[in-house]
């Protein structure tokens, strides 16, 4: 009621300025209106948080990732963080095209100005070296994160898997109960602890597998 009125004020007074927005929701009422207007609220006042693919491939290097959330610090007043899920995507993309510069230049840009966001890469950059099968490389990533971080179980639950493949079980189980140890310390959310007690089952599965073929190799030498 009156809002015809008061935008009408709104555009007036406050022509010059972008602090303002009106949406017409023309099938809503007073009652269904609110969900929707907080919604699409969030989406314009955080329009430009995330970047685009296109954005990203017409970056020339790590340095415009650096710069994009620096210029969101500012715009909101806050040191931001970068999200999880485009951090381990853009450290994939420079990872697998051999793009070491600008994993340093990333690297460095976080430590610098999102240190939130730390352990996140070092966690992801460790990944990446696994899954690639350098588990020296893996190691050494996922021992940074835990040095930055002691209490980083997603870390010490990384090392246990890199020791699992190594078939080092004695370390792979210190490390995963260590990793679970803390996950329940820091109250992690189910699904997390979840991840870390699948890591456990699989440790304890190849540790017996192991111990199966050390007694069929002892009961028939070749």
């Amino acid at each position: 009621m009156g809002i015809d009125k008061y935008v009408s004020k709104q555009k007036k007074c406050f022509s010059n300025t972008k602090k303002w927005n009106y949406f017409n929701l023309e099938n809503e009422n007073h009652n269904s209106v609110g969900l929707l207007t907080i919604k699409k609220s969030f989406e314009h006042i955080f329009a430009n948080w995330s970047i685009s693919k296109k954005q990203f491939m017409s970056f020339e290097s790590a340095n415009d990732i650096v710069d994009h959330y620096k210029g969101l610090s500012s715009m909101y007043s806050i040191t931001v963080s970068i999200h999880l899920y485009f951090l381990g995507n853009i450290i994939y993309y420079y990872f697998n095209r051999d793009k070491k510069e600008d994993l340093l230049i990333l690297e460095n840009g976080i430590k610098e100005y999102f240190p939130a966001s730390l352990e996140k890469f070092y966690n992801q950059l460790a990944l990446n070296y696994f899954e690639t099968k350098e588990n020296q490389k893996a190691l050494e990533y996922y021992n940074k994160s835990t040095t930055y971080n002691s209490s980083s179980f997603n870390a010490y639950n990384g090392i246990a898997k890199v020791y699992l493949a190594q078939g080092k079980y004695e370390k792979a189980i210190l490390y995963n109960k260590k990793s679970i140890e803390l996950a329940n310390a820091c109250n992690a959310r189910q699904w997390m602890l979840n991840q870390l007690i699948a890591t456990s089952n699989t440790i304890k599965i190849k540790l017996r597998s192991s111990a199966y073929n050390n007694i069929c190799t002892v009961h028939n030498p070749l």
